[in-house]
């Protein structure tokens, strides 16, 4: 049997310390949420300059069918904990043949909203190992579909959302290649803050982001 231990299991609080000493920095960790509890939010609003991207694929069935029993509702409570304190936050989608259709949702991205992600970071199913499972993949279809409407979401035409979303393969064309950030102890600078071109025309104004001092200041 194979254990996979995730920073927040072993270095919980080293990844915080590792933000307060780079105010200079914006970081972003990828999770679960089982682990967010409020004295890791406290502290985490303290910090300023830390943020999550909680991973949500669908409602609590799709969800759960994937991450394990009783995750959807940690996840949630998680995001309830980070909203109260007023905690900067998104999610991590990663979208299947299975559930492309409830991740890309009015419905759902309304929910996030409602729920207080300010983002949505999203990324297709790629099989890899012995457990894989190819018919995951989106077929071509689905890539252009959602494509067209993560595009719409970020516009400030019809159908656009105050909710800033990416999808690291189809929006490389802004980078020249997929937007891939090198992940360090689950921790890395949040790589929407070096493409430019994603900012202007997207109605999710509230996510431009600096830094002053140990504090992250959000700006419109």
């Amino acid at each position: 049997m194979y254990f996979y231990y995730t920073p927040f299991v072993v270095r919980k609080k080293d990844i915080l310390t590792l933000a307060k000493e780079n105010p200079e920095c914006v970081f972003l960790a990828y999770t679960n949420g089982t682990l967010v509890d409020e004295a890791f939010v406290k502290e985490m609003k303290h910090c300023g300059n830390f943020l999550l991207a909680l991973s949500v694929e669908g409602d609590e069935q799709s969800n759960d069918a994937r991450r394990g029993k009783g995750i959807y509702k940690k996840s949630r409570e998680a995001m309830r904990l980070l909203k109260e304190n007023k905690c900067l936050f998104g999610v991590s989608v990663c979208y299947t043949s299975q559930n492309l259709d409830a991740v890309t949702a009015d419905s759902f991205f309304e929910d996030m909203i409602d729920a207080g992600a300010r983002f949505g970071l999203y990324f297709h199913y790629m099989p890899v190992g012995t457990g894989a499972v190819p018919s995951l993949m989106p077929n071509p279809e689905q890539r252009v579909k959602i494509y067209n409407k993560l595009r719409q979401v970020r516009s400030t035409g019809e159908g656009a959302k105050p909710f800033f979303v990416m999808d690291f393969q189809n929006d490389g064309e802004f980078v020249g290649e997929a937007i891939w950030s090198p992940v360090y102890l689950c921790t890395t600078a949040i790589p929407i803050l070096r493409i430019k071109p994603f900012w202007k025309p997207c109605k999710a104004r509230c996510l431009w982001l600096t830094t002053k001092g140990s504090r992250l200041m959000i700006t419109t």
